[in-house]
């Protein structure tokens, strides 16, 4: 940084936004113009959930179709605009059938993560909460499985 900033002394006053596509900083101006003009509008706060949403959505469809890494970006790009339990639990499924024996602890953990994130969002008694307490037992289950079928593969190959 030292050294762009000696051989570029005009770096200092650049806002992030002189950094970016000249499309974005349009879109950039165009948004707080609005903003602005209509501060006491509540459509703007439910944009993002809106979004987060849809994203949630597309992210199913492509796990339903049987691309789950493309599905994962998208679950992932949804927590960042918007947090929902659905966009957790999907991650968790996601997390729970990667096939990578080596670092298997570390998706486990990660799915188990998202589990409890997905479980502080959902009310207590609801539909959601029930079938989320399903899917934690299921994987519990399945973690367990998977070890002894590991220490099973790893005795018979012993001997």
């Amino acid at each position: 940084v030292r050294r762009l900033l000696s051989r570029y002394p005009e770096l200092k006053e650049w806002t992030f936004e002189d950094f970016i596509p000249e499309g974005y900083g349009k879109a950039l101006e165009t948004w707080d113009e609005l903003i602005l003009k209509y501060p006491n509008k509540n459509a703007s706060a439910e944009v993002p959930q809106k979004i987060a949403a849809r994203l949630v959505e597309l992210g199913k469809l492509y796990y339903t179709i049987g691309m789950p890494g493309f599905a994962s970006v998208l679950f992932k790009e949804s927590l960042q605009t918007w947090p929902t339990p659905e966009a957790h639990i999907y991650l968790a499924y996601y997390y729970a059938d990667v096939r990578v024996n080596t670092k298997w602890s570390y998706y486990r953990t990660r799915a188990f993560r998202h589990l409890q994130e997905a479980e502080k969002m959902v009310t207590p008694g609801s539909d959601l909460a029930l079938d989320l307490k399903n899917l934690k037992t299921w994987m519990n289950y399945r973690t367990r499985i998977e070890a002894l079928e590991a220490a099973y593969y790893n005795l018979k190959n012993r001997r």
